[in-house]
């Protein structure tokens, strides 16, 4: 939806059909784990005089065309994939519910049925942030992962170890180096052989780059995403991808998205490609989580050496240098600890940016 809301933005009068695998137009997807799960309207995203159209099942980048469960529609100038990420499933427990999608939330919501106890395996950003949501409307709920912390991928340790705190004092149940065994009369087996309560079970366990229907057009692909380069071009002329379901080719070294703000960025950047701009590319590292009452905010890298600052009102920053240079500030809790990261955000994003075109 940023690729067309921006080339409308820059004046493109053109035709804009958007092919929507959900029923319904598109939202924003990170208020989903956050707020009353299933109850809370998303934010709409919106851009002028789009025609919609169910979803893809195939495309050809020779015709550019899309095809939908019922016809062939093209051919199109150009055919942006923002295809996203499709849930990791979790192994032996089919009816465990996912998080993805609004529909997901809506059934999380029915499963619930009001005073349903909730296991959530997984404690990434989307496991704290659903925990921290279901905990605030008095939900019981065990947070399962299989790890030593939480948020292992994306924070540093004194970040994950003080928001682990505050889901504890939140009467949330936090179990880790764990995994689920299976379930017996509305108990989970764990694999450390203990057991918890659990009426709806919700895997959090991660998620891939949908690539499906790229791969199958013979667009180019890795385990990452769809390649693309700086501009978001695929292997095909006008094939486009953006967001999450794309990785983005950078000299020796490849940018996958993860967060919200690339995403958008990655989508103007493709627009300003269609019309013949050359767009000024960077990867945006930013990253923000709502956890209940508690924010955290980062940039830049996790893994280095970590300088940890605590504030006297809870909240906490990590500052991640490597040979002496400043890579990444995390902070959660206070606007003191947050304002760090806003700080620092140029100045990591600028240095990690000189560093790609090295």
């Amino acid at each position: 939806m940023a690729c067309a809301a921006k080339l409308r933005a820059e004046g493109f009068a053109g035709e804009i059909r958007m092919f929507n695998a959900e029923p319904c137009p598109p939202y924003e997807k990170p208020g989903l784990s956050k707020g009353r799960i299933g109850l809370d309207v998303p934010v709409s995203l919106v851009a002028p005089d789009l025609m919609y159209e169910a979803a893809a099942r195939s495309i050809s980048v020779t015709e550019r065309t899309v095809g939908t469960r019922s016809r062939i529609v093209g051919p199109f100038d150009h055919i942006v994939l923002a295809t996203g990420r499709a849930v990791v499933r979790l192994p032996g427990f089919d009816d465990a519910v996912t998080l993805r999608t609004l529909a997901d939330a809506q059934r999380l919501r029915l499963r619930l049925g009001g005073q349903g106890r909730v296991a959530i395996v997984g404690a990434g950003l989307i496991g704290m942030e659903l925990a921290a949501a279901l905990s605030q409307e008095g939900v019981p709920v065990t947070l399962v992962e299989a790890g030593p912390r939480a948020m292992m991928r994306v924070v540093p340790a004194a970040i994950s170890d003080n928001a682990t705190a505050r889901m504890r004092d939140a009467n949330v149940d936090v179990r880790f180096a764990t995994q689920l065994s299976r379930q017996v009369a509305g108990e989970l087996v764990l694999s450390d052989g203990t057991s918890i309560p659990a009426d709806v079970v919700v895997a959090a366990i991660g998620t891939h780059p949908d690539t499906d229907l790229a791969r199958r057009a013979g667009v180019a692909v890795s385990k990452t995403g769809i390649i693309v380069s700086p501009d978001m071009r695929a292997s095909f002329p006008g094939i486009w991808a953006v967001g999450d379901c794309a990785t983005v080719q950078m000299a020796d070294e490849t940018f996958e998205c993860q967060n919200y703000a690339a995403a958008r960025d990655m989508g103007e950047a493709a627009a300003l490609g269609i019309l013949g701009h050359r767009p000024d590319w960077q990867p945006n590292t930013w990253l923000w989580s709502d956890q209940g009452e508690t924010r955290i905010e980062g940039v830049g890298q996790a893994d280095g050496t970590h300088d940890v600052t605590d504030y006297p009102d809870g909240g906490c920053s990590v500052s991640v240098s490597r040979a002496g240079r400043l890579v990444g500030q995390f902070a959660i809790g206070s606007r003191k600890a947050l304002r760090t990261v806003r700080k620092a955000q140029s100045q990591i994003m600028n240095r990690a940016n000189e560093q790609e075109a090295v």
